[in-house]
């Protein structure tokens, strides 16, 4: 699990450097390589493509009335969607919003 949780915060810190290209492969899964700073080997991972920002708008949507359905009234949540979570619990949506929201160096 610790690997893991390294291994999510090199997603972010590539992704926040713009140190990542995708490629889609014909089976319609989306290729990340990553290569966080201060690395020199690169990283892969191959994740299910959430191909536009509408579709990932609506699956983010969804997600968020699912965690508000659940939610004690007493209890904040919203850290489920931080970062370093998100590139934890779902590498797929992940790239994505990097992918889509343009994440990264202008």
């Amino acid at each position: 699990e610790l690997e893991e949780e390294i291994r999510a915060e090199r997603r972010l810190a590539s992704a926040l450097a713009g140190r990542y290209e995708t490629t889609r492969r014909m089976d319609g899964k989306l290729v990340v390589h990553f290569t966080a700073p201060g690395r020199r080997a690169a990283e892969e991972d191959v994740v299910l493509d959430i191909p536009t920002k509408e579709v990932l708008a609506a699956l983010i949507a969804g997600a968020l009335e699912a965690v508000a359905a659940e939610e004690d009234p007493g209890k904040k949540n919203d850290a489920a969607f931080a970062p370093r979570r998100l590139a934890l619990a779902s590498p797929a949506t992940f790239w994505a919003v990097a992918r889509h929201g343009g994440v990264g160096p202008t």
